[in-house]
């Protein structure tokens, strides 16, 4: 009776608050939003250079294929960025209020099944497939770059290197182009040249 009681005055309500009386269920929750957000699994990407959208399986709607999603990116225009899941992981997708079918991936979270890379919350960390990955640790404001393959750096403009201490491991290390030192060299080890050189004494080969 009182339940009934309760019903019956947000239905009368309803129309004040701006809802249709269709938006309310019996028992006088707003069910428009049941919608709202959805949780499913990755099952193709529709990625061209028009759009990076994917497509959703929903487990809860025996797992029916939703159209292509927008994926959100960080930023967009002059800066972009990009980023794709992958299709088995879960995604957060948020639904228009057009109807069923039209919506976005907000983005994917971890589970049980998907634990994260790392559990320190003063990291900030990426890693791709290949094992890839860019850490940043901010207690100790270390950042580490581990990749699998070769790494490039490309610019128009000079590079500058500083530190206290600059360690250069490698096998072979090959500098083209001129080489000018300021300062006083320690070598150990044998060495071998070509070429005139000079000194303080003048040309020599």
């Amino acid at each position: 009776m009182i339940r009934d009681l309760i019903v019956l005055g947000l239905c009368k309500l309803a129309p004040l608050l701006g809802l249709s009386l269709f938006d309310l269920n019996k028992t006088g929750k707003d069910q428009r939003f049941n919608n709202s957000h959805r949780i499913g699994r990755v099952s193709e990407l529709v990625v061209d250079d028009t759009q990076t959208s994917v497509r959703v399986a929903f487990p809860d709607k025996q797992n029916v294929i939703s159209k292509p999603f927008p994926v959100c990116q960080t930023s967009g225009g002059a800066r972009r960025s990009f980023n794709v899941p992958k299709v088995g992981q879960s995604v957060l997708c948020g639904m228009l209020a057009n109807g069923d079918s039209d919506g976005f991936v907000i983005g994917t979270f971890y589970t049980t099944q998907d634990p994260p890379p790392i559990s320190d919350p003063l990291r900030q960390y990426t890693e791709f497939a290949d094992g890839t990955s860019f850490d940043f640790n901010e207690a100790t404001s270390t950042l580490a770059i581990n990749a699998k393959g070769p790494l490039n750096l490309v610019t128009s403009g000079p590079v500058s290197i500083k530190g206290s201490e600059v360690t250069i491991e490698a096998g072979n290390i090959k500098i083209v182009g001129q080489l000018r030192i300021e300062g006083d060299i320690e070598h150990q080890g044998n060495m071998q040249t070509s070429g005139t050189h000079q000194d303080s004494r003048g040309f020599h080969s």
